[in-house]
C-alpha cells in the first residue's frame, strides 16, 4: 500500500535549506546519501584522502559502454562524482582551483586504471552563475569529457517519489534522540540519556549539536507546566534562573531510590552512572551538584533536572561562540559557577 506523505512540499524544503547550508564533511554525508538514491549504480568512496574521486558508477551493464582497447581487452567505463561543500566565505577563485584538482585526479585515475570516462558529475552546496559554468564547460571540453553539474535544488528535483523525498528529509533531518523520546521516562532516566547524547555528540557538526541542544531543551520544558509557558510567553519573564527553579519545582525526584551519580571520564569522554548507593560504596558519593575528584573527573548528583539545564545553557553558548563543544569544559565551567554561588550564599548568611 502506498504511504501517505500530506507534507511533501515541507519536506522538500526542510532537505533543499538542509543542504545549502551544510558545508565539508556534513554536505558531503548528506551529498553521498541522496546519491545513493537517485543513482542505481552509485558506489560512494572514502570522504577524505580519495583523491577528488568521492563516488562513481561502473556502467558494465550497459553494452553502449563496453569498449575494447587496441589488444582486444575490455575497457571499463566509469561515472565519477566529486563532491565540493566550501564555507559561504569561499570565493570562486578558490572554488576553481578545487574544481580543477578534482577533474585532473579523475583524468590521472582513468589513464592509471586504462578506464573510460563515462561522464562526470561534480555536486556542490551553491549554485553556478552562468560565467562559472563557462569556466568549468571550457575545463571539461579541454579534456574531453562529458560532466553535468549537481547543485541542491538540481539534486532535490531528482528525488521523485514520495518514498526517496521522506527518506532524504528523515537522513539530513533525523532527531538526534535514542529509541525513546527522552519525555518517555521519568526524570532520572531523562537526565542519564541526555548525558550520553551529549557527550556522544562531541565530535558531531555545529548543526547536529545545536540541533541536539534544541531538542534536549524543548523536551526538557514539557515538563513545565502549560501555564507557566503561557505566563512565559505572554509576560517574557522566563530567564535562565526563573527556568531552573521551575525546574527544581517540577522535577524534584520524590526520594533516594532515583537519585543517580553521574562521573564523566575525561579519557573516555563518556559518563559513567551509579546508584545512589553504588556510588558511595565505590567511594566516588559527594553530595554538591558537581564535584572534581582527585583525577581531574566530574561528577554529577542529579535531584532534579536544574544541573541539565545549566549545562544545555552552557554548551549551548560555547557551540554559538566557538562552533563545538566540550563536556570536560562544560562541566568545569559549570563547576566554578557552583564554587562562587556556594561561597556567596555563605557570605550572604554569615551577613
Amino acid at each position: 500500500m502506498e504511504r501517505d506523505f500530506p507534507s511533501i512540499n515541507v519536506n522538500t524544503w526542510v532537505t533543499l535549506k538542509k543542504l545549502e547550508n551544510a558545508t565539508r564533511e556534513e554536505f558531503e554525508r548528506y551529498a553521498q546519501f541522496i546519491l545513493l538514491l537517485i543513482h542505481k549504480n552509485y558506489n560512494k568512496t572514502r570522504l577524505t584522502k580519495d583523491d577528488g574521486i568521492d563516488g562513481y558508477a561502473l556502467l558494465r551493464q550497459n553494452r553502449p559502454y563496453k569498449m575494447k582497447d587496441n589488444d582486444g581487452s575490455s575497457i571499463d567505463v566509469y561515472e565519477f562524482f566529486s563532491i565540493y561543500g566550501p564555507e559561504g566565505k569561499t570565493d570562486w577563485s578558490e572554488k576553481r582551483t578545487k574544481i580543477a584538482k578534482d577533474l585532473k585526479s579523475i583524468v590521472n585515475y582513468s589513464k592509471e586504471s586504462k578506464s573510460k570516462i563515462g561522464k562526470w558529475f561534480l555536486i556542490t552546496n551553491f549554485d553556478f552563475i552562468h560565467s562559472y559554468e563557462v569556466e568549468i564547460a571550457a575545463m571539461c571540453k579541454e579534456v574531453g569529457i562529458e560532466y553535468e553539474l549537481y547543485y541542491p535544488q538540481k539534486m532535490i528535483s531528482l528525488l521523485d517519489t514520495p518514498e526517496h523525498i521522506y527518506k532524504a528529509l528523515a537522513f539530513v533531518d533525523q532527531a538526534p534522540s535514542p529509541r525513546r523520546k527522552l519525555t518517555d521516562f521519568y526524570f532520572h532516566i531523562f537526565a542519564e540519556e541526555s548525558l550520553k547524547l551529549l557527550a556522544e555528540y562531541q565530535s558531531r557538526t555545529t548543526t547536529e549539536q545545536l540541533e541536539l541542544v534544541n531538542y534536549i531543551n524543548n523536551s526538557l520544558l514539557l515538563y513545565v507546566p502549560e501555564k507557566e509557558y503561557m505566563n512565559y510567553y505572554s509576560n517574557r519573564t522566563m530567564n535562565f534562573r526563573l527556568v531552573n527553579r521551575l525546574l527544581s519545582v517540577y522535577t524534584s525526584l520524590p526520594n533516594e531510590e532515583f537519585f543517580l551519580y553521574h562521573q564523566y571520564s575525561k579519557e573516555q569522554k563518556r559518563f559513567f552512572t551509579y546508584e545512589l548507593e553504588e556510588a558511595k560504596n565505590v567511594g566516588i558519593f559527594n553530595d554538591s551538584v558537581i564535584s572534581q575528584d582527585e583525577k581531574g573527573d566530574y561528577s554529577l548528583f542529579i535531584k532534579d533536572l536544574k544541573p541539565l539545564h545549566t549545562i544545555l545553557v552552557i554548551v549551548r553558548y560555547t557551540i554559538i561562540r566557538s562552533g563545538t563543544y566540550s563536556i570536560e569544559k562544560a562541566l568545569s565551567l559549570f563547576h566554578t559557577q557552583e564554587k562562587y554561588w556556594e561561597q556567596w550564599k555563605i557570605k550572604y548568611e554569615l551577613g
